[in-house]
């Protein structure tokens, strides 16, 4: 369902005057107001404002000079400009520029509607130019001189503006994460949208600029293919197919799919960062071949713009009559356009599978991703999309492949004996967090040490199932878990001053031995009576 038309508001802040909210998130609202000037100048604005019930929060006002900090510093034509940091009956508010234009999540689900998808160089265009943008902020430098080490953390098509002339700017720096922030995040925090997180940064590791790259991949996956890639019913399933999920060659999503754009979407979204591109700036010179190796004629900003025309006409009109009014002084609720279009559209989800679905051995198992497969060739046929008078189909393609011909010949079926089929017992997912994170846990029953955070599948019990966590210079904690649905167990690790003992080195064990993996966990091994306290050791015991 569509959300409603942004409120009127009846205010000034500073020097400008108020027209309507935008959209309003958990610690600061967005408010559209104009600046007036001698001679009938005029001129839109956004402010972003901190919510007047945390204005007077240390923490919130820290995060939020936080984002101003970085912000105000970043000066490049993908990247929205903030001209002002300001202060107004005690709220703390920002001063940005005004892209008429929409969200590059609105246009995915414009051309998701409407069974098409951007054709593959445009696709490149948008991504290179938003590298470019981003390849600026990680460049950031401190006013010594040394590198901010920003990495942005929220890099997702929320945050790309797509504007109506064609251009592309990066917005949001929120969460962005750099040295001279005042705002420590705390170890394990997550911060950002799940589905477009690096493995890293799901894992809650220490972060770099290739942590954007992966997210940029995973937009740039979805705008030229169509689907989302780790978009899961709940975060948690979200960040298990991020970490573990079997990112599929494009080619193999969408038929026609261009070999020189494939590559780059592998190379961003490869697990190992070591494997990805330096830089989004490498990303960008990757995309920019790719591009011309595509489409001969370069495609750019008045390509892009005609696409915004011919998909979001009445989006554009909305908005022209909006701007309209505002500058005759006639804004009324029916005037003020939603914040989003097609709220009520759902990309399709690109069907993957992990390491543990794709085994034979577990092919009755219940999956981690509960998505109905869809019809890839039909898709694919209706997501044909004609622009400037160059066909695009996923069907058409100038890199041919040819299919290597097959022998046809009778099969025969192995006999199979008919007999009871036992049925397997409902599985509860439990989600295991340590602060700080990777700490090694062992689950009584469980055969492998876990590093947290942590998945696992394990059937009903009426017994606890007791939990062991273990991190070096940190008291070792035990958990007692009645397992009743699905749980998640958070556990808070106290430094130690003296060595841990020999028990909580042996459960640390080697890096091979922290592997997220989920494991079944028989009825008969998973339950039992508490294991007694061994001597010297700090151990705290709770039931859930």
């Amino acid at each position: 369902m569509a959300s409603p038309a942004p409120a009127l508001r009846a205010a000034r802040i500073g020097e400008y005057d108020v027209v309507c909210s935008l959209a309003v998130g958990g610690m600061a609202e967005v408010l559209l107001a104009r600046a007036s000037g001698p001679a009938g100048f005029e001129r839109l604005v956004v402010i972003k404002r901190i919510l007047p019930h945390l204005a007077s929060e240390r923490a919130f006002r820290e995060m939020f000079l936080d984002e101003a900090r970085v912000v105000a510093r970043i000066r490049h034509p993908n990247v929205v400009p903030v001209h002002k940091l300001g202060e107004d009956d005690g709220s703390l508010y920002l001063v940005m520029d005004y892209i008429h234009g929409e969200t590059l999540s609105s246009v995915i689900r414009r051309l998701s509607r409407d069974d098409a998808v951007m054709p593959p160089a445009l696709a490149a265009y948008v991504i290179a130019e938003a590298a470019a943008g981003l390849h600026a902020a990680h460049e950031l430098t401190r006013p010594d001189g040394s590198p901010a080490e920003l990495v942005h953390r929220d890099i997702a098509p929320a945050n790309l503006l797509v504007g109506f002339n064609g251009s592309i700017q990066l917005l949001d720096f929120g969460i962005a994460l750099s040295r001279d922030r005042i705002t420590k995040t705390e170890a394990g925090l997550l911060k950002g949208r799940y589905a477009y997180m690096a493995p890293e940064q799901s894992r809650g590791e220490p972060l770099d600029r290739r942590a954007d790259v992966f997210s940029l991949g995973v937009v740039l996956f979805e705008l030229s293919t169509g689907r989302r890639l780790f978009h899961r019913a709940n975060p948690i399933l979200s960040m298990k197919a991020v970490s573990e999920a079997q990112v599929p060659d494009p080619r193999s999503v969408v038929d026609g799919y261009p070999r020189a754009l494939s590559a780059v979407v592998l190379r961003a979204l490869a697990r190992d960062r070591e494997d990805r591109f330096a830089t989004a700036a490498e990303m960008r010179d990757a995309l920019i071949a790719a591009q011309r190796a595509i489409a001969p004629a370069m495609v750019g900003d008045v390509a892009l713009a005609a696409l915004m025309r011919e998909r979001l006409p009445e989006r554009l009109a909305e908005k022209d009559h909006f701007l309209t009014a505002v500058r005759e002084g006639d804004v009324t609720a029916a005037t003020v356009p939603r914040a989003e279009v097609d709220e009520d559209v759902e990309p399709a989800t690109v069907a993957l599978a992990t390491e543990e679905e794709v085994a034979p051995a577990r092919s009755r198992r219940r999956g981690w991703i509960a998505l109905s497969l869809l019809p890839l060739a039909a898709a694919a046929a209706a997501g044909a999309y004609v622009f400037l008078g160059a066909s695009w189909s996923p069907g058409t393609s100038a890199e041919p492949v040819e299919a290597e011909p097959v022998e046809a010949g009778p099969v025969e079926a192995e006999p199979v004996e008919a007999g009871p089929v036992e049925a397997e017992p409902a599985l509860h997912q439990l989600t295991l967090r340590s602060d700080p994170p990777g700490a090694t846990v062992d689950v009584a029953g469980l055969d492998e040490v876990l590093t947290t955070p942590a998945i696992l599948d394990l059937p009903e019990s009426s017994e606890p199932v007791r939990i062991r966590y273990s991190l070096d210079g940190h008291a070792p904690t035990e958990r007692l878990v009645v397992i009743r649905g699905d749980r998640e167990v958070d556990v808070r690790l106290e430094p130690q001053a003296t060595a841990p003992d020999e028990a909580v080195e042996e459960a640390s064990g080697p890096p091979s031995a922290r592997r997220r993996r989920r494991r079944r966990v028989a009825p008969s091994s998973a339950t039992g009576a508490p294991a007694g306290t061994g001597g010297g050791d700090t151990r705290s015991f709770e039931m859930w």
